[in-house]
């Protein structure tokens, strides 16, 4: 199962150019025939999902479209009447990755609100079939929605659940939930926080191998060092997440990596340096549809030729800016309905919280007072016991003195 349902890093989106090696083509190619050709519905999924693995960074719009096919196949399944109930699990748990993953991709797309309601449907059937790692995958990811939609602290309470749920997980999924906390505390301005889960994760990453996370982590931390206006770390970790996107080949982290080092070069004043990176990085993103990076490749470049005072491309790149920027706050608009919602829920979410907690404090003071009325009774029932013992003891200290006395008035006659 694909790890980057559980993974979030800064306005970075997948660059859609695919370039495969030799052997990995004709792994691609022997899974498709696979895929669409075994007559096992089952054999079909599990050649989708190797497939899929292999693709999905580089080909986002493939990705959405096996896991649709994969969605497909399992719904012919399960409404069958004669399959087995191991089948039918097996169809409906991989429904259920299917769907987190579809939610991935229009989170990808800032689609929002159909990410939310697949990452509701795939949840929906962990909770059926009772599986805690549907469960918590679901959950992360809405996490996710949550922290792009401006909403740390909800988004928070979403991974700590997640984490809880599924306390035995791999290694890879807690560091990514640890890197996206670490986002959520840089939101909330609490930066050492922040900071040491984001060391955490990237501890993990290394222990796992996993340079997609990694790379994150890095940026990540080079974002928080640039925001305290700490250019030299900035631009240490910068480099050292372009040096392993570089060795996992993973394009789009590599866009963002340059645009960043050339916006870290231009505060320092090395202008020169910061129109050669980011010049680097326009030149790849123009290739794909990431407006938000094409903007911050043209306001980097905008800045630099401003500073050389050259008016001419300073103003070009200014105008290309502004024109995805527009572009960018006209899709922000769609989702303004959505987040006015989300914050309800939040609001609701406080409240349950509190009930919670109120409800909590009640049962607590109720059993505390059943404790202290136990007590109570059981010294009643002590006294009790004792008296009867007592009387008891008077009783036979009584007839004891009668006999006596009895057998005095014999012996005496």
């Amino acid at each position: 199962m694909k790890w980057k349902s559980l993974l979030i890093l800064l306005f970075v989106h997948f660059v859609t150019l695919a370039q495969y090696d030799e052997a990995t083509q004709q792994t691609i190619d022997s899974l498709k025939n696979v895929a669409e050709t075994h007559p096992d519905d089952s054999v079909k999924i599990n050649a989708y999902v190797e497939w899929d693995n292999l693709i999905y960074l580089a080909e986002p719009e493939l990705d959405f479209a096996l896991n649709q096919k994969m969605i497909e196949i399992c719904d012919r399944n399960i409404a069958k009447k004669d399959i087995s109930p191991s089948r039918k699990l097996f169809f409906y748990k991989q429904k259920a990755s299917n769907k987190n993953i579809l939610g991935l991709y229009y989170t990808d797309k800032s689609n929002y609100t159909k990410a939310h309601e697949l990452f509701e449907q795939s949840m929906e059937i962990g909770n059926v079939l009772q599986d805690s790692l549907i469960i918590s995958m679901a959950t992360n990811n809405l996490g996710m929605v949550y922290k792009y939609q401006d909403f740390p602290e909800l988004a928070l309470k979403y991974y700590e659940k997640s984490l809880r749920m599924e306390p035995n997980a791999d290694l890879r999924s807690y560091a990514a939930t640890y890197n996206n906390m670490g986002l959520c505390y840089f939101d909330l301005k609490k930066y050492q926080l922040a900071i040491e889960f984001y060391r955490k994760s990237l501890g993990l990453s290394r222990r796992v191998d996993d340079l997609y996370n990694e790379a994150n982590v890095l940026l990540n931390i080079g974002e928080l060092f640039l925001y305290q206006q700490n250019l030299d770390s900035a631009l240490n970790y910068f480099e050292k997440s372009y040096e392993v996107n570089e060795e996992s080949g993973y394009a789009s982290g590599l866009i963002y990596n340059l645009e960043r080092i050339g916006t870290v070069y231009g505060r320092m004043g090395d202008i020169n340096k910061s129109i050669t990176y980011c010049s680097e990085a326009l030149e790849i993103v123009q290739e794909t549809n990431q407006l938000d990076n094409q903007a911050r490749c043209h306001h980097c470049l905008y800045k630099a030729y401003r500073e050389k005072n050259n008016s001419a491309l300073a103003l070009y790149h200014l105008e290309k800016f502004k024109i995805l920027d527009d572009s960018l706050d006209n899709q922000q608009e769609i989702e303004t309905a959505v987040q006015e919602q989300y914050q309800k829920e939040y609001e609701q979410m406080r409240l349950a919280d509190s009930l919670e907690i109120s409800n909590q404090q009640k049962i607590k003071e109720v059993q505390l007072q059943a404790d202290i009325d136990r007590g109570k009774n059981q010294r009643i029932f002590l006294f009790i016991g004792l008296g009867f013992l007592l009387i008891i003891i008077l009783l036979i200290f009584r007839s004891y003195q009668s006999k006596k006395k009895d057998n005095e008035i014999i012996s005496n006659q």
